[in-house]
Protein backbone atom coordinates (compact mmCIF):
# COMPACT_ATOMS: atom_id res chain seq x y z
CA UNK A 1 0.00 0.00 0.00
CA UNK A 2 1.48 3.30 -0.70
CA UNK A 3 0.06 6.79 -0.33
CA UNK A 4 -1.77 9.39 -2.80
CA UNK A 5 -0.91 11.99 -3.53
CA UNK A 6 -4.61 13.73 -4.02
CA UNK A 7 -4.89 15.22 -1.08
CA UNK A 8 -7.43 13.77 0.38
CA UNK A 9 -5.62 11.18 2.93
CA UNK A 10 -6.64 8.13 0.42
CA UNK A 11 -4.12 5.23 0.14
CA UNK A 12 -3.61 3.52 -3.10
CA UNK A 13 -4.20 -0.54 -3.52
CA UNK A 14 -2.90 -2.42 -6.42
CA UNK A 15 -2.57 0.63 -7.80
CA UNK A 16 -6.25 2.29 -7.32
CA UNK A 17 -7.19 4.64 -5.04
CA UNK A 18 -8.96 3.49 -1.93
CA UNK A 19 -10.02 6.53 0.60
CA UNK A 20 -11.07 5.71 3.78
CA UNK A 21 -14.19 5.69 5.35
CA UNK A 22 -14.51 7.79 7.84
CA UNK A 23 -16.70 6.55 11.19
CA UNK A 24 -19.25 8.62 12.68
CA UNK A 25 -19.73 10.50 15.64
CA UNK A 26 -21.91 10.19 18.81
CA UNK A 27 -22.93 13.14 20.85
CA UNK A 28 -24.83 12.44 24.24
CA UNK A 29 -27.17 15.34 24.47
CA UNK A 30 -29.52 16.48 27.89
CA UNK A 31 -32.20 18.23 27.13
CA UNK A 32 -32.16 19.88 31.02
CA UNK A 33 -35.27 20.48 32.75
CA UNK A 34 -37.18 20.82 29.10
CA UNK A 35 -37.74 22.81 26.18
CA UNK A 36 -35.44 25.27 23.96
CA UNK A 37 -34.94 28.12 26.80
CA UNK A 38 -33.05 25.04 29.08
CA UNK A 39 -31.08 23.67 26.26
CA UNK A 40 -27.15 24.68 26.18
CA UNK A 41 -25.59 25.85 23.23
CA UNK A 42 -23.26 23.01 22.91
CA UNK A 43 -26.55 20.79 23.02
CA UNK A 44 -28.30 22.68 20.45
CA UNK A 45 -24.79 22.44 18.60
CA UNK A 46 -24.79 18.70 18.35
CA UNK A 47 -28.05 18.13 18.05
CA UNK A 48 -28.31 20.61 14.74
CA UNK A 49 -25.36 19.00 13.65
CA UNK A 50 -26.36 15.46 13.32
CA UNK A 51 -27.80 13.97 10.12
CA UNK A 52 -29.51 11.45 13.16
CA UNK A 53 -31.34 12.57 16.27
CA UNK A 54 -32.26 8.94 18.83
CA UNK A 55 -34.45 9.52 21.53
CA UNK A 56 -36.61 8.56 24.29
CA UNK A 57 -39.60 9.66 22.80
CA UNK A 58 -40.81 12.35 25.41
CA UNK A 59 -37.91 14.19 25.08
CA UNK A 60 -37.76 13.99 21.75
CA UNK A 61 -41.51 16.14 22.23
CA UNK A 62 -39.88 18.81 23.52
CA UNK A 63 -37.61 19.88 21.29
CA UNK A 64 -39.56 19.55 18.10
CA UNK A 65 -37.77 22.74 16.44
CA UNK A 66 -34.75 21.05 15.78
CA UNK A 67 -36.07 18.17 14.37
CA UNK A 68 -36.87 19.18 11.75
CA UNK A 69 -35.47 17.67 8.59
CA UNK A 70 -33.28 14.66 10.59
CA UNK A 71 -33.94 11.47 10.82
CA UNK A 72 -35.59 10.91 14.18
CA UNK A 73 -35.45 7.29 15.88
CA UNK A 74 -38.23 7.46 19.06
CA UNK A 75 -39.04 4.76 21.56
CA UNK A 76 -40.28 4.14 24.97
CA UNK A 77 -39.43 3.85 27.85
CA UNK A 78 -37.46 0.21 28.77
CA UNK A 79 -35.37 0.73 25.35
CA UNK A 80 -32.20 2.28 26.12
CA UNK A 81 -30.15 -0.93 25.55
CA UNK A 82 -31.88 -0.66 22.06
CA UNK A 83 -31.56 2.90 21.42
CA UNK A 84 -27.73 2.57 22.60
CA UNK A 85 -27.10 -0.20 20.25
CA UNK A 86 -29.31 2.03 16.76
CA UNK A 87 -26.75 4.82 17.85
CA UNK A 88 -23.59 2.81 18.02
CA UNK A 89 -25.10 1.13 14.63
CA UNK A 90 -25.45 4.56 12.84
CA UNK A 91 -22.30 5.79 13.79
CA UNK A 92 -20.62 3.30 12.47
CA UNK A 93 -22.08 3.37 9.33
CA UNK A 94 -20.78 7.16 9.03
CA UNK A 95 -23.52 8.96 10.71
CA UNK A 96 -23.16 12.14 13.28
CA UNK A 97 -26.32 10.83 15.95
CA UNK A 98 -26.97 13.04 18.71
CA UNK A 99 -28.22 10.76 21.78
CA UNK A 100 -31.30 12.67 23.48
Amino acid sequence: MEGCNCGSGCKKVDGHAVTPVLPGMVSVVGTGPGGLDHLTPAAGKAITAADVVVGYSTYLALIPELLVGKEVISSTMMQEVERCAKVLSLAGAGKRVARV
